[in-house]
């Protein structure tokens, strides 16, 4: 996933990945991004879209605006599916994660309406949608000049998308895209200057959404696992 190879491969099919933007996360390297089921509570599974992305921390305050589009004309968003939140993260090598406090990024209207309309213009590259069809769920935070994480081995920054989906919609298989850039102090990404708000995705826009695992399959898995590394240490111990 990990692997500054992909950048050469995204290029080459397609897939814009930024790397010169002073706001927030303005790219990605990623093969996917992930799905992870978190909870459920009244017939609503809770759940994360985390998306490995280059973080440039700015040298002065601004506004940035970014945002998740999920779904396309063929296979659009149902209803019942709600992108709730949005932090930037530092995802470690156990798969915890460190939310970055230079980032209180809030739900924009005017930051979704935005980036389903896109710039409308093709004189700066990726100013527009990747794919048409999409729900947007867009997202703003002013952010001051802050100093970049240092990340040790197997540590990377994210997105980490907070998710409110009907049981019952689960699974579901819809293709994802991303944007993010500065803004205007009301949300409005801009689409043009030094550092517009772009759009990018994952080499592989698909995601899964799955529903949480029921005790009893978590337990049957446990006990598989289990049976597993139990036969495997005594085939070690014959031989």
């Amino acid at each position: 996933m990990r692997n500054s190879h992909l950048f050469a491969a995204l290029m080459a099919c397609g897939t814009f990945v930024s790397q010169v933007h002073a706001c927030s996360v303005h790219g990605s390297t990623a093969a996917t991004a992930d799905w992870q089921a978190t909870g459920t509570s009244s017939g609503t599974v809770q759940g994360l879209i985390l998306l490995e992305s280059t973080l440039v921390a700015p040298t002065s305050s601004t506004n940035c605006t970014a945002g998740v589009g999920v779904g396309t004309t063929d296979d659009p968003l149902p209803i019942g599916l709600e992108v709730v939140g949005l932090s930037i993260v530092v995802v470690h090598a156990d798969g915890s994660r460190t939310p970055l406090p230079a980032f209180s990024f809030v739900s924009n209207s005017t930051t979704s309406a935005a980036l389903a309309a896109g710039s409308g213009s093709s004189s700066v590259p990726n100013t527009n949608p990747l794919f048409a069809g999409s729900t947007w769920f867009g997202f703003s935070s002013p952010v001051d000049p802050f100093a970049l994480p240092t990340l040790g081995p197997g540590e990377y920054t994210a997105f980490e998308f907070t998710v409110e989906a009907a049981e019952a919609l689960l699974p579901l298989v819809r293709d994802v895209q991303f944007a993010a850039g500065e803004g205007f102090s009301d949300g409005t990404p801009i689409f043009s200057g030094g550092h517009p708000a772009q759009y990018f995705t994952a080499a592989n826009p698909a995601l899964r959404l799955s529903p949480v695992p029921e005790p009893s399959s978590l337990t049957l898995l446990m006990l598989a696992l289990g049976s597993a590394l139990a036969s495997r240490r005594l085939r070690w111990q014959q031989s």
